[in-house]
């Protein structure tokens, strides 16, 4: 096997098993953290781990078996179009996830209306099933993804057909990578105007609060600001490392036997994989700072008052605690 060769199997395989290991960890943490009591964001974070356990997994497992030519050919092709519809379900959480952190802290009063848990569990699983009906029409003739004996990926299509389904599958993934990135700049500057206004964040939101000034996404808990950036920071990621899978759509179909064109195909998909291995550390990092944030008291300062959590009887289901600012009593001399 040639150097070059066995540096690419070898970095799979280790991606592969880390991003199982991390996945797998984020889960434990998830799920037995009791900390964790939003169950909107566990929420989340559940599919999202869970979404790139099965696809770390997957794609470790149709390699051994290919390696080792343990199922016929075709059925193995036919199992990696339907990993498939992990990666892109990915982007589909990651999308969800942009729009409720965008309604959560832009539009507060319309969030708790609308927002609930059940809303957002059939949000995730309507958009899951929609990305895997489109992966999965290769299955069906429309879109390549078998033949002459060996594996195709649908970007390298050679028929009219085929390409159509490539192109809209670039359509398709173009306007999901736009979608997350736009909402994610309205995000990172929406966070930029509460660290700057100085304000104490109030968690109960009522009509009493919300004002026609532009500025009603002040009233946020700093819970709520550190998931919104660790939502941001894993929808950049995958905007990242996603981006090259679309622009080599193009690329491939008009330049076929460019050598550069398939060392950026190369690139595209171990950026691919890059991303379902790194998602779980990301969470785990910011567990770890949660933590931190949470414990770590300023020596010499002594805060104008004191916001403590006083959970109501109907926390757990309203995902809300309600945030009570106390001032500190000050002596006299």
């Amino acid at each position: 096997m040639p150097s070059s060769m066995l540096f690419r199997h070898t970095a799979s395989y280790l991606c592969f098993i880390v991003g199982t290991f991390g996945n797998s960890a984020a889960l434990y943490i998830l799920n037995t953290s009791p900390k964790a009591r939003n169950r909107k964001q566990v929420l989340m974070l559940n599919c999202l781990a869970v979404n790139d356990l099965v696809a770390m997994l997957g794609m470790l497992t149709a390699i051994l078996i290919d390696e080792y030519e343990i199922m016929e050919k075709q059925l193995v092709c036919k199992y990696f179009v339907m990993l498939r519809a992990f990666g892109v379900g990915s982007g589909c959480i990651a999308l969800v996830m942009a729009v409720e952190r965008w309604l959560a802290l832009t539009k507060p009063f319309l969030y708790q209306q609308i927002v609930t848990y059940e809303a957002l569990f059939r949000c995730l699983i309507g958009f899951w099933i929609i990305s895997a009906t489109w992966t999965f029409l290769p299955l069906i003739g429309f879109g390549s993804y078998y033949a002459d004996g060996e594996c195709v990926r649908y970007r390298d299509a050679r028929t009219l057909p085929d390409k159509i389904y490539a192109y809209l599958f670039f359509v398709f993934g173009t306007t999901l990578l736009m979608c997350i990135t736009l909402l994610n700049l309205i995000l990172v500057w929406t966070l930029s105007r509460m660290k700057s206004s100085r304000r104490v964040l109030i968690r109960r939101i009522s009509k009493s609060t919300m004002t026609n000034n532009g500025l009603p996404y002040l009233h946020r808990t700093p819970e709520e600001i550190a998931f919104s950036k660790l939502m941001s920071f894993l929808c950049i990621t995958f905007v990242v490392c996603w981006a090259p899978q679309m622009i080599c759509i193009p690329l491939v179909q008009l330049h076929t036997s460019d050598n550069h064109i398939q060392r950026w195909s190369r690139l595209a998909d171990f950026l691919m994989a890059i991303y379902f291995t790194l998602d779980p550390y990301i969470y785990v990092v910011y567990r770890y700072m949660q933590k931190r944030n949470v414990t770590f008291c300023p020596c010499g300062k002594v805060p104008k008052s004191l916001i403590t959590y006083a959970p109501s009887t109907n926390e757990m289901s309203s995902d809300a605690p309600t945030v009570v600012v106390q001032p500190v009593p000050t002596t006299t001399m």
